[in-house]
Parts: structure tokens; sequence; C-alpha cells
């Protein structure tokens, strides 16, 4: 350990403002040599290398044979398409190496120089462009949570914004997240034609149609005075991105689990007892990129009767459930086996957890995945759910 903490140390960055994706991806491939992030990192746990770097290294990598690669005339820079962006490496690199934005610097790059994207990426950047979701949906099919509430939404200054894989693919999000705000007496509005935020498109390479989403959702927005929004991408893409995209955001962004956890201590919300032994997982996007921790804990920690237990790994050096940086929408099987064995190791620890509560539509949905995967009987919920049980509605 201690040499190869010698070598991490020693080994700083010789990248600059100016290097290509190519130098700077070189970079970090040395850095990583000295091995700090990989415990953590999913994909090498999966293949045992970092098959993102393959491009760089000349060596052609064998995970095509689990993991077909979908496209482009150089089958090796597919593999700059394996990396879930969860941002662990960054968290624990000597050198504070931002290997995520690398990678994404190179997917940019990639795009910018017309190669050919993953076809599942590209089939949702056409998506996103025609119908303002990744999911193919018409207006009246995005809207079809809101037929579940026993009310209307009609504030004026405060937005909902549910997101497109939670109004789509996870509805006991928005519906659940929609009814503590109503009865907590929060006045909001949410859009009957909310776009996609532009977030999947940044991940996956496509800066340019990132930008343009951004401006028509702003445009959406201009008039609202704060927006509440339940998925950690969203957020991110809100609070991070648009201001390096487009400029000062001119509405406050916060998200569901910071507004939830403030109704709370402010004598709003009245909690019932929910005996169930849990514990959270910390979505990246949510955690550390956006460093919110202690929200959804003080949430749970405020449900009578509810025993939260931490896993080894927990907050910052929390395990992915792999389901980030368009890897779910390019290789379902390998995110499915990300989560399968991230739910083998909670189970590893035998501290008898019942569920799984997270706070994130991606990463509810690759863990149900991952349940089947891995035939365990372990329930898996938005932490709006869990307020919504213990408040009785």
């Amino acid at each position: 350990m201690g040499d190869r903490l010698q070598r991490g140390v020693m080994m700083m960055p010789k990248s600059t403002p100016n290097s290509t994706s190519k130098d700077k991806l070189t970079d970090a491939a040395d850095c990583l040599s000295c091995g700090f992030c990989r415990e953590g990192c999913t994909i090498y746990g999966q293949f045992g290398f970092a098959p993102v770097l393959v491009p760089l290294t000349r060596s052609y990598s064998q995970s095509h044979v689990r993991y077909p690669l979908l496209a482009s005339a150089d089958s090796s820079l597919n593999n700059l398409y394996l990396c879930t962006l969860c941002g662990y490496c960054k968290e624990t690199c000597p050198n504070e190496v931002d290997f995520p934005s690398i990678v994404e610097h190179a997917r940019a790059e990639l795009r910018s120089q017309n190669l050919e994207p993953l076809r599942a990426h590209k089939i949702v950047t056409e998506r996103i462009q025609r119908y303002g979701n990744p999911y193919e949906q018409s207006r009246d099919e995005r809207n079809a949570w809101l037929k579940k509430l026993d009310f209307t939404p009609s504030g004026r200054d405060t937005v909902f914004f549910a997101g497109c894989t939670s109004a789509s693919e996870v509805q006991e999000i928005p519906v659940s997240t929609a009814k503590i705000l109503n009865q907590a007496g929060v006045k909001f509005k949410v859009l009957e034609d909310e776009p996609c935020c532009g977030g999947p498109l940044l991940r996956t390479g496509f800066a340019t149609e990132a930008k343009q989403q951004a401006k028509k959702t702003l445009t959406l927005l201009k008039d609202v005075k704060e927006v509440i929004t339940s998925c950690p991408l969203c957020f991110r893409t809100f609070t991070i991105d648009y201001p390096a995209l487009v400029g000062t955001v001119p509405f406050k962004v916060i998200h569901s689990t910071q507004y939830i956890s403030d109704l709370i201590q402010k004598g709003r919300i009245r909690l019932n007892e929910v005996h169930k032994k849990i514990t959270y997982h910390d979505p990246c996007e949510l955690g550390r990129y956006c460093g919110i921790y202690e929200a959804p804990r003080d949430i749970l920690k405020a449900i009578p009767g509810l025993e939260l237990v931490e896993q080894h790994s927990s907050r910052n050096t929390n395990i992915c459930c792999g389901a980030g940086g368009g890897v779910k929408t390019a290789f379902p099987k390998l995110a499915m086996d990300i989560a399968a064995d991230k739910l083998d190791g909670i189970l590893a620890e035998k501290t008898g957890i019942e569920a799984i509560v997270t706070a994130c539509p991606a990463c509810v949905i690759n863990f149900r995945d991952g349940t089947k995967k891995a035939a365990r009987q372990l329930e898996i919920h938005e932490i709006s759910e869990i307020v919504c049980q213990s408040m009785r509605i």
C-alpha cells in the first residue's frame, strides 16, 4: 500500500487546459495505476481492468464477449461509454484527477468529430429532440401520473419538475412527492409540457443538443421563482450544468429531499410509525456531485420506528448502482450485473435490512432489476414512498 501511495502521489497530472481528450485520458491512465480507485469502481469490478482506457492503450477489450458493443468504426472507442460516471474515482484519487469529466470531454469530442455514437444513445437523443423526452411519449402519456392525484396542482411561483424517468417509469415518485407537498400546504404547479432537462444528452456526449434543450427548458420556466425536483440528474443539470451551458439560472432549484426535510423541521408534516429496517443508498448525482447526504438521512431519522442502518461504504464512497452515465441505456445487462453485485454486498454485511431506500428513479429501476437477477427479496423504495407511508396518505 505504501508503494502504491507513493507512486500515486508522485504522479501528478500533466494535462493543460488545451490538452486533447487523448492527452487527458493518457494522464488519467497513468494516475489510475496507483490503484486507489479500483475497489469502488463498478466497471473495474466487472472486468478486472478499466476498459474505458482501452482506446489509448491500444489493447483490445474482451468486454464485447459479455456485453456486446453496439456501434462505431473503431469498436474500442465504445469502451468510453462503459463508465457510469459515478465519480468514485475522483473521491479516492490522491491527485484529485476529475476522471468523470475527462470521460465526458472525450465523449463530446467524439461527437464533435462526427463519429457515430452508440446507437442506443443516438436513439435517446432523437427521441428527446422529437418528443421532449427519452421515452418517446406523447404529452398525455408523459402526464399520466397526474391522473393518480386527488387534487390539481395550482401554484404559480413554485414548479415541481417531475423528470422524465420518474414520470414515465417510476410514477410512484412524482405521485408521492406531489402528495407530500400538497398535504404540507405547498402551492405548486406542474408544467403540462415539461421537457427533458437535457442531462442524459450531456452525460453521453451530445453537448450541443444539451445546450439547445437547456434553452427550451429555461424558456418554459422563465416566470417561476423556484423549482423542486426529485430527480438527482435533473437537480445536477439545473444547478451545475446549466450555468456552464447557458449562464445564470433565474430561479432557485431545490431537491425534494431538501424541501421535505425542511417541511419536517418546520412541523408542517406529521409522521407516524413505520416499522422497517432499512439502508439508504446515496445516488451518485445527488451525493458526490451535489453534496446532498444529510437531508435524506434527516428525513428517515425523523420517521418513528424506522431503523436506518448505514452501509460499510456510504456517502462519498458509496458504490454506484450501475445505471448512470448512459450505461443502463446502452449496456442494460452490465447495469443489472452491477446492481446485483451491489445487493449481494449489502446483504453480505448481514445487518438484517428489509429494504433499500434511495432518492433516484434510475437507482430504483436498476436495483429492482438487480433483485430479479440476484433472486433477493429486498424491497426497493424511493424516499418519498416511505414518507407517504408514514404520513398515511
